[in-house]
């Protein structure tokens, strides 16, 4: 299988997470590539350009982050990220995660070409967004960094993104209990080794 990424993409970086978690390493090629440049191998397989996209030893091409990461998680061995859990918390931490991850892709993507997006009126709403969620953070029920499901994840990679393009939202001071529990699950090789930057 063949994984095409931007290393610094939070959507690749959940899939890649997967990977490793899921020891499916030596099973899938990492292909980096600039989804801005519309690299013609990343077009062939997706005509929207977008990553990540997953093309299986088949040909057949997989798209959106947590649509592959379900399929990943099928194909290994072990104990599901979604279906050994409690399957009413993995989806509720993977629609705030993914709530945080496309308000702040959405910005940062904006900024790409535009300097001032001070009178953006949709930048502005995802702001408020972000801002709004973040007290939200210590309600979710997170689960023991050591075994981490789907959801645990993905509101790890949220986290990191906000680090990452973001030091703004400091949202460590809106949820200290999920400070710690990031401190802890962010230092797990599927997370370690797939920090952006």
């Amino acid at each position: 299988m063949k994984l095409f990424i931007s290393p610094t993409s939070p959507y690749a970086r959940l899939c890649r997470a997967v990977i490793i978690e899921k020891g499916l390493t030596d099973q899938v090629e990492l292909d980096k590539t600039d989804p801005w440049q519309s690299d013609p191998a990343l077009v062939e397989a997706n005509t929207f350009s977008k990553i990540p996209s997953l093309v299986l030893d088949d040909g057949e091409v997989l798209t959106e982050s947590l649509l592959i990461s379900q399929y990943l998680d099928g194909q290994a061995g072990g104990k599901s990220l979604v279906d050994d859990a409690d399957r009413t918390k993995v989806f509720k931490k993977l629609g705030v995660a993914f709530g945080f991850i496309d308000a702040a892709v959405a910005i940062a993507s904006a900024g790409k070409f535009k300097n001032d997006l001070s009178d953006d009126a949709i930048i502005t709403r995802r702001h408020a967004a972000i801002e709004r969620s973040l007290p939200l953070l210590d309600q979710l029920p997170v689960g023991d960094p050591s075994t981490p499901d789907l959801g645990d994840l993905a509101l790890a990679v949220a986290l990191g993104y906000l680090d990452f393009r973001f030091k703004e939202f400091d949202w460590r001071a809106n949820a200290p209990q999920i400070s710690q529990w990031y401190k802890e699950i962010a230092s797990r090789p599927a997370l370690n080794e797939t920090m952006p930057g």
